[in-house]
């Protein structure tokens, strides 16, 4: 964190929204500041008056809205994960030369953990991470064994299957879509 081109880059990255800060104080004042970071900001993210959610929201909604890249959990190598062998493997390639992978999911993980710890909480806060989950994925898949692959091939079709069969057996109950007694 303390190498040269990482500092000019965080201060890059905070110039601009300085620069900002300071017109929008010459042209608006005080009171527009505050409303920005009090109202907009700091109340949206700890006393949110709208789509609040428990902090477990994301770890329910977040496998759905991965669908069907989340069923590639059930084939994973999930024995190899709990041998010293691994992680021992995962040690010596952290303290190696920068791996895309390893800031993927350094993305992925404290994304996650900010969204979970807001109060407000919707579903397409969740699309910035979609770009490093997609990237573990694909390695993932490149690099899998073909029986796993093939399993998780397997389990989407099945799983798309009888979900176009459950619709058809829907719409077959209910052919004209009028809402069934007790929905909302």
């Amino acid at each position: 964190l303390l190498r040269r081109d990482v500092l000019l880059g965080l201060f890059v990255a905070l110039l601009f929204p300085l620069v900002w800060l300071l017109a929008a104080y010459g042209v608006e004042g005080q009171a527009f500041i505050d409303n920005i970071f009090y109202k907009q900001v700091y109340r949206r993210a700890f006393e949110t008056w709208h789509h609040a959610q428990p902090f477990t929201y994301y770890l329910l909604l977040g496998p759905v809205v991965w669908l069907p890249w989340t069923l590639l959990l059930l084939v994973l190598p999930w024995q190899r994960v709990f041998t010293a062998r691994f992680w021992k493997h995962v040690a010596t390639q952290a303290r190696s030369e920068f791996d895309p992978l390893v800031y993927c999911w350094c993305w992925v993980l404290t994304g996650f953990v900010i969204l979970c710890m807001v109060s407000i909480k919707l579903d397409i806060y969740l699309l910035p991470l979609f770009a490093p989950m997609a990237v573990i994925t694909a390695q993932y898949v490149l690099n899998a064994p073909p029986r796993a692959l093939a399993r998780f091939f397997l389990l989407a079709a099945g799983g798309y299957g009888l979900f176009g069969v459950a619709l058809l057996l829907g719409d077959l109950v209910n052919p004209w879509g009028l809402p069934l007694r007790g929905a909302g």
